[in-house]
C-alpha cells in the first residue's frame, strides 16, 4: 500500500497520482490512497494516522513539494521508507507568503492558509528530530531547475539518505515522474 501526499494547493487527483495508479493498476497486489488533504497540518496528520490505523502501515509514503514534508514526517515518525520529491524542508519559511485566501490547482476551490499553520508545521519538524534521523529511508528526487525551491543543501541536510538524485529540465512539477516509477515499483518489491 502507498499513501500519496499532495503538494500545497493540490490535490489528490493530480496528474502524478493519476499517473502511478494508472501504470500500478496492474499490479492488483498494490493500492494506493491518495486524497485530498486538508489544509490543516494537524489534520492531515490525524488523516495519515486514521488511515494507517485502519488499513495497516503503508509499505512506502510518496509526497510532492510540501507534500514531501508531509510524507518525510510520516517516515520518521512512523518507520515507512519515503520517496520525496521536491520536497519542501522548511514550509513554515517558504509559505509564509501564501498566508490568505488561495485556489486548488485543480478545482479552482478557494481555501484559507493560516499563520498557524505555519507554526504548526515548524513544530512538526522538530518532532521529526525527537524521531531520529532516520535518513536511510528517505530517496530524494530533486529538480535542478526547481523555480520555487532550492535543493542544493539537501544532501548535506539528510546525510545517510537512502538516495538523492537531481534531474535537469523537470522544474518544481517535476514533468520527469515517469522516469522515477520503475523506482518507486523497485522499492515495493515489484
Amino acid at each position: 500500500m502507498i499513501f500519496y501526499f499532495h503538494g500545497f494547493a493540490s490535490s489528490g487527483n493530480s496528474w502524478k497520482v493519476q499517473y502511478l495508479k494508472k501504470h500500478l493498476e496492474k499490479n492488483t497486489a498494490v493500492t494506493m490512497t491518495a486524497p485530498t488533504l486538508p489544509v490543516n497540518p494537524e489534520e492531515i496528520v490525524a488523516l495519515f494516522e486514521r488511515h494507517t490505523a485502519e488499513n495497516g502501515k503503508p509499505r512506502l509514503v510518496i509526497g510532492s513539494s510540501l507534500g514531501g514534508f508531509y510524507a518525510r514526517y510520516a517516515a520518521v515518525c512512523y518507520d515507512i521508507p519515503a520517496v520525496l520529491i521536491n520536497p519542501s524542508i522548511t514550509p513554515w519559511f517558504t509559505l509564509a507568503a501564501c498566508v490568505g485566501i488561495n485556489n486548488r490547482y485543480y478545482s479552482g476551490e478557494s481555501f484559507e492558509w493560516k499563520k498557524e499553520y505555519l507554526d504548526t508545521l515548524k513544530k512538526m519538524d522538530d518532532k521529526t528530530k525527537t524521531c531520529g534521523s532516520k535518513h536511510h529511508l528517505l530517496h530524494f528526487f530533486l529538480a535542478e531547475d526547481d523555480e520555487i525551491l532550492d535543493h542544493k543543501k539537501i544532501p548535506g541536510l539528510f546525510p545517510g539518505a537512502a538516495s538523492i538524485r537531481f534531474f535537469d529540465n523537470c522544474e518544481h512539477g517535476f514533468t520527469r515522474f515517469p522516469e522515477i516509477v520503475p523506482e518507486i515499483e523497485k522499492l515495493l518489491g515489484i
